[in-house]
Parts: C-alpha cells; structure tokens; sequence
C-alpha cells in the first residue's frame, strides 16, 4: 500500500525531527492563526439537505504546544429539520472499519483570494480525512436543530493565504449492503474478502515488528531526554538504525498490507503518537 509507505516514511522522518529538538533543547513555537468565513452555508454533496454551516468567523491556529507543523479549524455545523433518509445507526465515517450498511464523511475546501488552497475530500479519511474520525460521528448523531463540530488539520505554511471555506459531504452504500439480495455474490465475495485479509504476508509481520521496535525506543529515548539524561545522546545512532530498518523492511514489504496488519499499524502509530504528545507536554 504505497500511501501506507509515505504515511509511515513522514511520520519516520518527524519523530526523528522532534527527538532531535527534544534533545537539543525545547524552544515553544508562536502560535500562528488565521480568520476565514464560510463562502457559503451550504454543505455540498450527499448531506447537505441534512446539515448546514453555522455562519460566523472561524480561526485557523496552531498549537504552541504541539511538536506537528500545522494548524486546525474547527467549524460548527448544524442539524437541519429535514429527516434523514437511511438509517444512521449503521453508519461507519470513511476510513474506518465496520460492517455497517454506509459510509459517510464531510470535506472541506478553504480558498485564498480566488482559488481552493486546502482540499480535504468528503470520502477521505485517515491523515487525508477530518482530524478525527469521531467528529463524523458525532455530526450524525445531532438532533433536529442541535450544532456540533468537526475539525482538518491545515498545513501551517498556507495559513496566510486563507479567506474563505465551504463544506463538502458524501454519503456511500456498502458493497455488502448493496448485494444483499444476491447470495452467490454475496458468498463470493466473503471468500475474496478472506483471501485478501491473509494476503499481507510474512514481509508486513517483518516490517511492523521493526517498527514497533523502533517506537518503543523512540518512546524510551524521548523520556530520557524529557528528564534530562545524557545517555539518551549515546543511544541515538541505535535509534537512527532502528528508524532505517523500519524504512527498509516498508519499502520491500509489497503494496497491500492484511486487515490484521492494518489494524496493528493503526495501534503503534496511535501508541507512537499519543506517548509523544503526553512526554512532550
């Protein structure tokens, strides 16, 4: 899976970024921050008989506190009164998991003075989707009336370029959902889901045993650092080859990693990601 390769190059390269700040020294970053209103209130797409934007100004900042290199918008949206048309108790936000019977998720398009600078797509999740899955969610479960809100992350160095934004929504039909009626193909395609969920292989085991590897340390060495221990310096050419084992090991793993492999990414990279956040404090 090639856009898991530069997920997890990048997040190589920024881990190994930040320790090296860590070590050398922690100066606080100026918060940055940008006012843009809402092109319009409308949402596009799929949901926009359902939800509109609350009309007002939105900041667009970053967080002086944060080791990553961008900024969040958060927009408050409302619940409009008209009745949804499918069942919103099996939904799933685009990018996560589940057996339910549609996907939805809400994008965004923020403009400079005449063209899109930030495009998030309404069916993109993970890094490329809302900042977290659980803003979808909550969005959905708004009553008749009621606000929420959901938030992107925006890279830092477009922030003065921002104006205005707009909504985007989409709204998707399972496979699983959509041959229900079919049972041959519905059976078909449970063996080629299976299939496919053991495809992965013993290079992804390899790759992710070598990236869990390289956390832990990474964790270990980052708390050394916070308390001021020396011998975290003199652990540090460890750590860079443990960093370039894991890259190597991604990179010949192939391109399609298994359900269950996928998922164990997912939880050393939540792992990686909320300890350095917490130690980094």
């Amino acid at each position: 899976m090639k856009k898991t390769r530069l997920i997890l190059a990048c997040l190589l390269l920024v881990v190994g970024i930040l320790y090296l700040s860590a070590c050398g020294g922690k100066t606080e970053k100026q918060a940055k921050s940008v006012t843009v209103k809402p092109k319009t209130t409308a949402v596009k797409g799929d949901l926009g008989d359902y939800f509109e934007v609350v009309e007002r100004d939105y900041q667009i900042k970053t967080d002086p506190k944060s080791f990553m290199s961008y900024a969040v918008i958060s927009v408050e949206v409302k619940r409009t009164d008209k009745d949804f048309t499918f069942p919103t108790d099996k939904i799933n936000p685009f990018g996560t998991n589940g057996s339910e019977d549609y996907h939805v998720g809400f994008g965004i398009e923020i403009f400079g003075e005449n063209e899109p600078e930030v495009i998030k797509n309404a069916n993109a999740g993970g890094m490329s989707g809302p900042y977290s899955a659980d803003d979808v969610t909550g969005l959905m479960k708004l009553k008749k009336g009621e606000t929420g809100f959901i938030r992107w992350s925006v890279e830092e160095d477009k922030l003065d370029k921002l104006k205005t934004f707009q909504l985007s929504s989409a709204l998707e039909k399972s496979t699983r959902t959509a041959n229900n009626g079919n049972n041959a193909n519905s059976s078909q395609e449970k063996s080629e889901a299976v299939e496919s969920d053991n495809s992965g292989g013993a290079n992804w085991d390899s790759a992710l045993d070598s990236y869990e590897e390289y956390t832990d340390k990474y964790i270990e060495l980052l708390k050394k650092s916070k308390n001021g221990d020396a011998s975290a310096l003199m652990e540090y050419a460890s750590f860079l080859q443990k960093a370039q084992d894991a890259q190597t090991k991604l990179s010949k793993a192939g391109n399609d990693l298994s359900t269950t492999q996928m998922a164990r990414f997912t939880q050393i990279q939540t792992k990686l990601l909320k300890s350095a956040q917490e130690i980094i404090k």
